[in-house]
């Protein structure tokens, strides 16, 4: 069983994604004490990867996930709260 200690951060890529990159210069910053082990950072998943590979990235990316955020934006259509 592999060590949960990763954060899954998920949010709209069409239109949250500022949110995203903005944790992430956090946890790069020298000024901020913020960080997160990023889920993201597991695997990789193309724009054109099949079904399959971007379900099975996904997968990996959540066994190895102890916190999950969502990122709520401006934005929140019907489809994206499903």
């Amino acid at each position: 069983m592999p060590y949960r200690n990763k954060t899954y951060v998920a949010f709209d890529a069409d239109s949250d994604i500022r949110y995203y990159r903005l944790m992430t210069a956090w946890k790069q910053s020298d000024h901020t004490d913020f960080n997160f082990y990023n889920a993201h950072d597991l695997t990789n998943i193309w724009q054109h990867s099949s079904e399959d590979s971007i379900k099975r990235s996904l997968r990996e990316r959540l066994i190895n996930t102890k916190i999950f955020v969502l990122l709520v934006g401006e934005k929140l259509n019907f489809y994206t709260a499903l």
